[in-house]
């Protein structure tokens, strides 16, 4: 991600990430960031100790990690091994921003009104005819790409 170039060809300055896992790789993404230390691959050769370099776990406080559980609904495929790199929030172009609208920043939720009454005063929640209730939700949002620059995927397959 930091080989990346903004719009106009510069580089840009990403200081924090957000890995985002399926479950099946929340183990493995929590290992890695928990790790004391990594070992690097230096040479091209078979990845034997004269290739290999230990260093301390840099990527600790770079990277942060959360599960998706929708990941599966969307590549079938590959939910197990894919995984998505998101410059965090903090960065000064965010990959991602999502807004509401002005009067609707949270959930709203509504009720329909009973067309019963309690005999001698008073409403129910319930429906006359059928003893229900109706819930609605309604949420208002919508979400854009500032950055897409600001993001890698992989579908865990190595191309």
């Amino acid at each position: 991600m930091n080989n990346h170039k903004d719009y106009d060809g510069f580089p840009i300055v990403i200081d924090a990430v957000t890995l985002v896992v399926g479950p099946a790789l929340y183990p493995t993404a929590m290992n890695i960031m928990n790790a004391t230390q990594i070992d690097v691959a230096t040479g091209g050769g078979a990845y034997n100790a004269s290739d290999q370099l230990r260093v301390n776990n840099w990527m600790a406080n770079k990277f942060s990690v959360e599960v998706d559980p929708y990941i599966g609904l969307t590549a079938t495929s590959n939910a197990a091994t894919s995984w998505f790199l998101f410059a965090s929030v903090s960065a000064p172009r965010p990959a991602l921003q999502v807004d509401y609208l002005a009067g609707h920043e949270r959930p709203e939720l509504f009720v329909k009104a009973p067309n019963a009454s309690m005999v001698g005063g008073g409403s129910v929640p319930e429906s006359f005819e059928t003893d229900e209730q109706e819930f609605k939700v309604r949420h208002v949002f919508g979400a854009t790409t500032i950055a897409p620059f600001a993001t890698v995927a992989s579908n865990g397959s190595g191309a």
